[in-house]
């Protein structure tokens, strides 16, 4: 089911996509399933990886170089969980350290963002996103648990997210 999401996605987005499947040993001598699937999808000359390890690691990493070095976009997004989320009177899980203004403004009227926060309210997604300036050039990253019931769902917010970025921001 969740690989013919992927599949789905990847024809609609005109994607590469990927599944490993193998065993990892243990160190108890047992062995476990691990597969991942890999995503791989171009917008106006940048790639959008994207990687679910399910069942060893049961996590997902998100990245794209963008663009060069943006030091005035660096910026990090936590989620509090929704216990936390109970003590806090405004009806936000998501927490910035260090962002501009401009870029406030951009997340505030992202559709692909909205969607995520939409789920983030509805389970247990917990996504951290960080863009920062390395060698290679502007990268944004988001990283998030699969341990929800169907995280398969973010995958389109996630991509719609990252091509808001690039035109907003290239």
């Amino acid at each position: 089911m969740k690989e013919k999401v992927f599949q789905d996605i990847a024809e609609k987005e005109g994607a590469t996509f990927n599944v490993y499947e193998g065993f990892i040993d243990e160190f108890t001598g047992e062995r476990r399933l691990d597969i991942g699937y890999f995503l791989k999808v171009n917008y106006k000359g940048r790639v959008i990886n994207i990687h679910n390890e399910y069942e060893n690691s049961t996590s997902a990493i998100v990245k794209c170089i963008m663009f060069d070095k943006r030091d005035s976009l660096d910026f990090e997004m936590t989620t509090r969980s929704h216990f936390l989320s109970l003590f806090f009177r405004e009806n936000n899980r998501f927490k910035f350290s260090k962002h501009s203004p401009n870029l406030k403004q951009f997340i505030n009227g992202s559709v692909g963002f909205s969607e995520m926060k939409a789920i983030a309210k509805e389970t247990s997604f917990e996504p951290t996103i960080i863009g920062e300036s390395t060698r290679e050039g502007y990268s944004l990253i988001i990283e998030y648990s699969l341990l929800f019931e169907d995280w398969t769902q973010v995958i389109e917010p996630i991509i719609l997210f990252y091509k808001e970025f690039i035109d907003r921001f290239e």
